[in-house]
């Protein structure tokens, strides 16, 4: 199979994790002509005939992004994606932070230092040295754990993003996601 530029990569891993939506996905495909030349024509022509405003349409075009794309880079496309939202800190925080946590519990060691100093602030809250269910909180209790993260949780977040982007980090999963490794090329700073 044909290896096709990161960029294109990039933009059907966008398709495949629905960030891109099958319409834009048509059009950029109509306006990246110089694709036809960096794949088998089968398969562009395949995705060229396709009618992106129908339904069912993800279904025709996952097959055939999905020869081009390894699970690997769709994982660090996806962890990538939600280590970005984690850190714009909006009300579904609790929630990024418990998808990371997820990512955590499948092998994804790496990200244990988010995963002990913020997911489980949220997963097991203390609050007033009692041991809490977040859901139990009130909504003083859950702000005042969040802001508490400051800018912490940004500088714990942007190495990894950097990691992930340039291939120090590579992941590599089963088909269906169940469990990840990967191999962390990041230079360590050894003690002196």
């Amino acid at each position: 199979m044909a290896r096709l530029p990161s960029d294109v990569r990039a933009t059907f891993c966008r398709v495949l994790d629905g960030d891109m939506s099958p319409t834009q996905f048509g059009r950029w495909l109509i306006e990246n002509d110089d694709l036809e030349g960096q794949m088998p024509r089968d398969d562009y022509f395949a995705l060229l005939a396709l009618k992106y405003g129908k339904p069912g349409v993800l279904d025709k075009v996952r097959p055939i992004l999905e020869q081009y794309v390894t699970p690997g880079e769709l994982a660090v496309h996806t962890l990538v994606d939600l280590l970005h939202h984690t850190s714009w800190e909006d009300e579904h925080l609790p929630d990024y932070l418990l998808d990371i946590g997820a990512y955590y519990d499948k092998g994804l060691t790496f990200l244990q230092p988010l995963v002990t100093y913020f997911t489980d602030a949220v997963r097991h809250p203390v609050v007033g040295g009692e041991a809490r269910d977040w859901d139990e909180l009130s909504e003083f209790e859950r702000e005042s754990i969040l802001r508490s993260f400051g800018p912490a949780l940004d500088a714990e977040i942007r190495p990894l993003v950097a990691a992930l982007k340039s291939g120090e980090i590579t992941l590599y999963t089963d088909d269906n996601g169940a469990t990840y490794t990967y191999l962390d090329r990041r230079p360590t700073l050894l003690a002196a």
